[in-house]
């Protein structure tokens, strides 16, 4: 009897402690779909005429001088290229003047005790005017422009 007790009980641990652990599977199903189609690239093909402008200086203003200071966080920032730094105090100027360019820029730029750095930027402050389109007239002057280092007279030495 004590034999049949413990078959008993031994499957019925069994049989508890398989059920506790039957796990029910679920189906997980992936479908994949890959679809192509050929792409066609919109590009521009416009050809803008190219337009001339005159530069009118604002003699309210005459010459001004603007001094910007930068950190050294700054100038490495601006990768520490002195065109970058010079670009920044031009932009800056033109802003505080209301202007398109500042015309014949001078800088000076110089480190000050606290390890920052001072611009300074002077120049004529000018704004565009009389925007127009190219004309052949306006196109000769742009091209001996482009030729300005090419001796055209050959006994003359530069």
């Amino acid at each position: 009897m004590k034999k049949i007790l413990m078959s008993l009980a031994v499957a019925m641990a069994l049989i508890t402690s398989s059920c506790s652990t039957m796990k029910v599977q679920e189906e997980v199903r992936y479908d994949e779909q890959y679809t192509q189609s050929r792409m066609l690239d919109v590009t521009a093909k416009a050809h803008v005429r190219p337009l001339t402008v005159e530069v009118e200086i604002d003699k309210s203003k005459g010459r001004v001088s603007d001094t910007w200071s930068y950190t050294k966080e700054d100038i490495v920032a601006m990768g520490g290229d002195l065109s970058n730094i010079r670009a920044n105090g031009l932009y800056k100027s033109a802003q505080k003047h209301d202007a398109d360019i500042i015309v014949a820029p001078l800088f000076d730029l110089r480190t000050v005790e606290d390890g920052s750095y001072r611009l300074t930027v002077i120049g004529y402050p000018g704004n565009f005017v009389n925007w127009k389109s190219l004309e052949a007239k306006d196109s000769t002057w742009m091209y001996l422009d482009m030729y300005k280092n090419i001796n055209l007279i050959p006994n003359i030495k530069q």
